[in-house]
C-alpha cells in the first residue's frame, strides 16, 4: 500500500518536485513482480536506455510471466525507465534513490533491485548528457491560420485556429503529426516555450563528455 503521508512530499529524484501521478499510479503494478524480476525488468530497461532504443522482447516476457496485461506492461515499462533516468538526471546517490522508492510505497526488496541497477550502471550519465534526453528530433515544422464559418452560406467566423503539421525523426524513421489548436492556447504555448528557453538560457554550461 502506499504511504499517504509520503504522496504529496517533494523527492531528489524527482528534482524536488511531487512524483507524477502516472508514476505513482504504476507502482501497485510494479509490485506484482517479484524483486528478482524487477531487478531482470531494470537491467532490460537500462540496457534500451543506454541504447537508446525500444523496449526490448525480453522486458514484455518479463511482465507476461508477471501475467501482466499488454498494456499494464506498456505502464509498467515505462515507469521504470521513468525512474532510472529521473535519477540519473538528478544525480541521486543509489542510496537517496532506494530510500525515495520506499517512501513511495516500493517493497524495501523491489526498491534496491531497483538502486542496484542504478548504481551498477555508471555510464548511464555519459550518455544521457550526449543524447540530451531527446526521444526524437523535430526536422520539419509549419502552420498556417484556420477559420471555421458558422455555415457555407455565412462569411463570419465562428472559430479562429491554427493547423500545425510536424515531422518527427527518431531511431531514422521519420512520422508526421498534424493537429489544430485555438490561437489563444498557440499563444499561451508561445509564451511556455520562450519562459522555457529562458530557464535554459540562465542555468549553467554542461562540459561536453
Amino acid at each position: 500500500m502506499w504511504r499517504t503521508k509520503d504522496l504529496h512530499k517533494k523527492f531528489r529524484f524527482c528534482g524536488d518536485l511531487d512524483c507524477p501521478d502516472w508514476a505513482l499510479a504504476a507502482i501497485s503494478l510494479l509490485t506484482k513482480l517479484t524483486s528478482i524480476k524487477m531487478r531482470q525488468l531494470a537491467q532490460e530497461v537500462a540496457k534500451t536506455l543506454l541504447e537508446m532504443s525500444e523496449a526490448s522482447e525480453a522486458a514484455g516476457k518479463i511482465c507476461q510471466d508477471a501475467k501482466l496485461s499488454l498494456e499494464d506492461s506498456k505502464i509498467v515499462i515505462a515507469a521504470v525507465e521513468f525512474f532510472l533516468s529521473s535519477a540519473v538526471k538528478y544525480n541521486v546517490s543509489a542510496e537517496v534513490f532506494s530510500n525515495e522508492l520506499q517512501q513511495l510505497g516500493f517493497p524495501k526488496e523491489h526498491a534496491a533491485s531497483l538502486s542496484k541497477v542504478y548504481q551498477s550502471t555508471p555510464q548511464f550519465a555519459q550518455v544521457f548528457l550526449q543524447g540530451g534526453f531527446r526521444i526524437s528530433r523535430l526536422t520539419e515544422l509549419k502552420w498556417r491560420p484556420e477559420m471555421n464559418l458558422r455555415s457555407p452560406s455565412e462569411q463570419e467566423a465562428t472559430d479562429f485556429r491554427i493547423a500545425v503539421s510536424m515531422k518527427l525523426e527518431k531511431d531514422g524513421h521519420l512520422r508526421s503529426h498534424v493537429f489544430s489548436m485555438s490561437l489563444e492556447k498557440m499563444l499561451i504555448l508561445k509564451h511556455e516555450i520562450s519562459e522555457i528557453l529562458h530557464i535554459m538560457d540562465s542555468l549553467p554550461k554542461v562540459p561536453s563528455v
